[in-house]
This record gives structure tokens, sequence and C-alpha cells, in this order.
């Protein structure tokens, strides 16, 4: 009877503690809904989910990464004088392969490495759809950014300045095919219209 009463108290003790913690790590800033959409939702291990009525889904599940890499070598090479016209200073494709991003990039001009596997892309398809890159950590040609983020209106070409102008390079962040969701961040050397 009393080892009843101890696992009783153990359970007891575990679902009270599983509350506190979601409600203590479900709380946000007071302001996070300034610079969040209504619907968000950000997953862990660099995922690339879909945020759709609420439900989420992993994006391009059961592809493997080097298959997505292929894939978007294949349309880079498809897609490289319309990209490189529209951003001279380089551009790189980004894919995703069973939630993660892939990276396949096409710059020659200067050097970028950044912490791809934290990097997050977020489509919100409630209302007026949105996809939102957020961007952990990069460093462009010795600049260093992190905790970045830019939304864009999730279709075929659209397009967002992401605020960064290094050393005279315009970033931009660009829907390039919703079916496939692919995407890429380009470099110009002049603001794009």
């Amino acid at each position: 009877m009393e080892s009843r009463a101890q696992a009783a108290n153990v359970v007891f003790l575990v679902v009270l503690l599983g509350a506190l913690s979601v409600s203590i790590f479900s709380r946000g800033k007071s302001n996070d809904h300034a610079t969040l959409p209504p619907q968000t939702a950000i997953a862990s291990g660099g995922s690339t989910i879909i945020l759709a009525h609420g439900n989420v889904t992993i994006i391009n599940p059961d592809v493997h990464e080097e298959t997505e890499r292929a894939r978007l070598r294949d349309e880079s090479a498809k897609l490289e004088n319309w990209l490189a016209q529209k951003y001279p200073l380089g551009y790189a494709l980004i894919g995703v392969a069973n939630g993660r991003i892939v990276w396949e990039p096409n710059v020659t001009r200067f050097s970028i490495t950044g912490d791809w596997k934290n990097w997050r892309i977020v489509i919100d398809n409630e209302g007026r759809p949105l996809a939102r890159l957020i961007v952990s950590k990069v460093n462009v040609d010795g600049s260093r950014i992190e905790d970045s983020s830019i939304e864009v209106p999730y279709y075929d070409g659209a397009f967002a300045p992401m605020g960064w102008i290094i050393h005279g390079v315009y970033t931009y962040f660009e829907v390039i095919d919703t079916k496939q969701h692919e995407f890429a961040i380009g470099f110009s050397d002049k603001p794009l219209s």
C-alpha cells in the first residue's frame, strides 16, 4: 500500500513539474507579438515546417539531403542566367530535405559561411501565406550577423530585402518555387526595385 502511495506521489510530482515547465517555457516577452505573426511555430534541429490552421507539417519528409542538394544543383543550372542577372554578386538556393535546410551556394566574389543547421524556414499558410527565414548566424565577407529574420509573401517570385548591406552588398530572400519549397538568398551590388 505504501509503494502505491509513493508511486501516486511520483506521478503527481511529474505531472506538476511538466505543467510548470510548459507554463514557464511557453511565456514570451511582452513585445513578442510585435515581431511575430499571430500563428507561428519554430521547430528545433534545423527543421523547416509548414503551419496551416495550427497544424505543423515537416517539409519533404523522407527526402535525403544529398538528393535535395542534387536537385538544387540541377535547378541552379536551369536558373543560372536569370538568377545571375538579378543577383550579379551571387546567390544560394535553399531547399528542404526531411525538414532540414539544404544550401547550394553559387557565390564566387566573396565568402559566406553560416550556422546552416540552425537556420529555419517557417511557411505560414494561414490567411495571407508568408515564408519566414530565421537566420541564427551568418558571416558575409568577414561581417557577422546573428539572430536575423525576414518574411516574404509566399508566392513564386516574391522577394524582400534582408536588411543586410555589407560592404556594398545588398541581400535578398526570394521564393523561387512554392511547390518545391525552394528559396534563394541573392546578393546584388545595387538595390532591387
